[in-house]
């Protein structure tokens, strides 16, 4: 079951490293740090441990920027 789980995962992950490399360009120096930013951000937010308090923190984070 683990290992289920976790091939669906990389399979989104890669997924969506697809999506973003046709969407951005890949340059190792441009925002991979700001990126990881909002990402802790978002965890501390919803709370460490938490996947849909994560999610939340995401949203909030989001709606937030755009603001």
């Amino acid at each position: 079951m683990f290992g289920v789980a976790a091939a669906i995962a990389f399979g989104t992950v890669a997924l969506a490293g697809m999506a973003y490399g046709m969407y951005t360009q890949f340059d190792p120096t441009t925002g991979s740090s700001q990126l990881l930013l909002y990402a802790f951000e978002a965890v501390v937010i919803g709370g460490l441990g938490s996947l849909w308090g994560t999610l939340a923190g995401g949203i909030l984070l989001g709606g937030a920027q755009q603001l």
